[in-house]
């Protein structure tokens, strides 16, 4: 038996207590020797990849996080609103119809996102853009150059000319270029006319539309460019100045290039004050250049359309090359019409092609069999060669012979020649000449004038047999003559846009335009072409018009030798 161990008296037994308080002191790590340092750190150097890793998780993560309280001001600004321009420029890039614009305005407050204005803000804006004094009937809708210029000026100088001094504003010149041509297919409308005149005088299918585009404005004392249009054959600055529903004859091309005119020499020079106080003073310089080659024929008075517009000779009195074609100064002014210069172009190449076997312009019966053979086969290798199809009937729309499919074989001009069986170098060669007066640079117009006439006589050197067309005649003789009269490059007076405003309007008058009567329906599309051409808001979103377009840009180091040095 263990002994019980007998207490002290007077003496309290000890309990066996823990003491926390023994020992060193812990020392701060701010106060720590190296040694204490690497003793405590040996963990996290050993890991040191991890953390690095995990932190840089942590920082990219920390980046969304974001304090209510404090940043919520900074991302509630960040909600940019569209003002009633821009508005309008969204609306009509993306071909809106009214409908369709308040479907998307009433989807993005019910997101809480409300960033486009109503449409009574948008149609505010449109409000700005209209000129004044349209005038409205059933079968026309126009509007008097002056009111048409002025608004347009004012509306440029908004968008271009607000940080310019009072003395740059005061003497500027606009350059302009107008025109007119017409359009066939329209859809009929169902209703009926008023004026029961108008019913059986006036094909409701046909199209007569004037325009005018807006080129350069620029300084006169200063002589500098303020402002170049940068895309001068797209329809956004193609300003509507008529619009009918008249057949484009002999009457209508006279009676309206009379009115043009008269109202050319009424026009006066534009005093304004633009929105920041200023003062502006613009007068204007316009050309009539806008013209197709029926057109161009009826205003010169050439009765003849294998007659030269220009020098008024015959195809039978091209072939001789001692005449020097002496253009008649009047006829120069018109331009060179080069979007369908290029087409008549083409099509004569296709003629060429057609009959080689024959070696004669004029086809006989007992050789129109071949002839149309003949025909199949080089329609058929053309397709294989450059994938167009050409001189294909389209009902309701000419030929399949655009300026796109031109374009598209003098880009390859090797693959065409060979397609045709026709000299190579003279379609090359025909093919620089075109790129010369397409592209936007100055020109060695005496250089050039030198190589058109080498051509010119290369070509009756191969095909003496060959009928020349007036249009290459024109091209070859007079191109440098009328450049020469015009103060730009001849590529910013052609046809395109013009042209290219038919498929708009088309569309226009089924999609956006009211049913209800004539005149109305006429009027809207007006209004639509006054809207998308209108300077401020078509330089909105230019850049990115420009980056999205699939048009091939033309590589100018072909005729780098024709360009003059800056």
């Amino acid at each position: 038996m263990k002994r019980e161990k007998k207490q002290v008296s007077g003496r309290p037994k000890k309990k066996n207590k823990k003491s926390y308080n023994t020992g060193r002191k812990e020392v701060k790590i701010e106060t720590a020797s190296i040694r204490t340092l690497q003793r405590r750190t040996k963990k996290l150097r050993e890991n040191l990849k991890e953390i690095q890793d995990a932190a840089k998780i942590i920082k990219v993560e920390a980046k969304d996080v974001t304090d209510v309280g404090e940043h919520s001001e900074q991302y509630t600004n960040t909600i940019l609103r569209h003002s009633k321009e821009s508005a309008l420029a969204f609306f009509l890039e993306n071909d809106f119809s009214v409908a369709s614009y308040k479907a998307l305005v009433s989807d993005t407050i019910s997101r809480n996102c409300p960033i486009y204005p109503c449409y009574d803000i948008v149609h505010q804006a449109m409000d700005e853009c209209m000129p004044k004094n349209i005038k409205v009937s059933e079968i026309e809708v126009m509007v008097p150059l002056q009111e048409i210029l002025n608004k347009s000026t004012e509306r440029l100088c908004e968008s271009v000319a607000l940080n310019w001094s009072e003395e740059a504003l005061y003497k500027l010149k606009l350059i302009i270029t107008l025109g007119f041509d017409s359009s066939s297919g329209h859809v009929n409308p169902h209703q009926k006319c008023k004026n029961s005149e108008n019913e059986s005088s006036n094909p409701q299918q046909s199209l007569f539309v004037s325009s005018l585009i807006l080129i350069q404005l620029r300084n006169v004392d200063f002589d500098k460019v303020s402002w170049l249009n940068p895309t001068p054959q797209s329809v956004r600055f193609c300003r509507p100045l008529q619009i009918a529903l008249e057949k484009e004859d002999e009457e209508a091309t006279l009676k309206e290039h009379f009115r043009l005119k008269k109202e050319i020499e009424q026009l006066l020079p534009y005093r304004f004050k633009m929105s920041n106080g200023k003062s502006a003073r613009v007068q204007y310089d316009i050309y009539e250049t806008l013209l197709d080659g029926k057109c161009l024929n009826t205003i010169v008075k050439n009765k003849a359309s294998s007659r030269c517009p220009i020098c008024l000779r015959t195809a039978h009195q091209f072939s001789n090359l001692a005449d020097n074609f002496t253009a008649s100064e009047a006829n120069l002014k018109y331009g060179l019409g080069l979007l369908h210069c290029e087409i008549k172009v083409f099509e004569h190449f296709l003629g060429l092609g057609y009959r080689q076997d024959l070696k004669s312009w004029d086809v006989r019966q007992p050789a129109k069999v071949d002839f149309e053979e003949r025909q199949r086969i080089l329609q058929k290798r053309i397709y294989e060669k450059l994938k167009v199809r050409v001189d294909q009937v389209l009902q309701g729309h000419g030929t399949t012979n655009t300026g796109n499919v031109a374009r598209r074989c003098f880009q390859s001009p090797e693959l065409f020649a060979n397609a045709l069986e026709i000299d190579v170098q003279l379609v090359i060669d025909l093919s620089k000449i075109i790129l010369c007066f397409k592209c936007k640079e100055e020109l060695e117009l005496n250089k050039l004038e030198r190589f058109c006439l080498q051509t010119y006589c290369r070509y009756y050197e191969l095909y003496p047999w060959a009928r020349m067309s007036p249009t290459v005649h024109k091209l070859l003789r007079h191109g440098c003559d009328i450049a020469r009269q015009l103060p730009l490059p001849i590529a910013y007076y052609a046809e395109d846009a013009n042209e290219s405003w038919h498929k708009y309007y088309k569309r226009n008058m089924v999609e956006h335009s009211r049913q209800n009567s004539r005149e109305h329906r006429l009027l809207d599309v007006f209004n639509r072409a006054v809207y998308m051409t209108d300077p401020k808001i078509s330089l909105m979103l230019i850049d990115s018009r420009v980056n999205k377009s699939k048009t091939v840009q033309s590589n100018l180091s072909d005729i780098q030798e024709f360009i003059k040095t800056k």
